[in-house]
């Protein structure tokens, strides 16, 4: 089931689909293995994906799944020993759902982080 993903304004920035991230314009950005959000392209790892929320390497929240409520990490993230490789090229969502109403974002314990998402992603 393809989910909708909000920065902190509530904005849409991308849309989840079984463990792969994609732009609005539906290409493919990023994805997630083992709890972990890795580049689609470079393979570097962007940070943990936790209780719904995307955050940057320094354990603050940079994007969420609708109606997630983020507050910071206590200790920074420790990035996975193990390179990763990339999985198999997924296919596009065929469709998304047009009626998508944002959910106003929280405000963290702790701040969002300072990077965008866009930022986040060509990190």
């Amino acid at each position: 089931m393809i989910q909708s993903v909000q920065n902190q304004r509530s904005a849409l920035v991308a849309w989840l689909d079984d463990g792969n991230l994609f732009s609005i314009n539906l290409y493919w950005v990023a994805f997630i293995k083992d709890g972990h959000c890795y580049s689609s392209s470079t393979l570097k790892w962007l940070g943990p994906f936790q209780e719904n929320v995307f955050w940057d390497t320094g354990g603050k929240p940079v994007a969420m799944l609708d109606g997630a409520a983020p507050a910071a990490m206590q200790i920074k993230p420790l990035q996975p020993a193990l390179p990763v490789k990339r999985p198999m090229f997924p296919l596009r969502p065929t469709q998304v759902p047009q009626q998508w109403k944002p959910v106003k974002a929280a405000l963290p314990i702790g701040a969002w982080s300072p990077l965008d998402f866009e930022q986040w992603l060509a990190q």
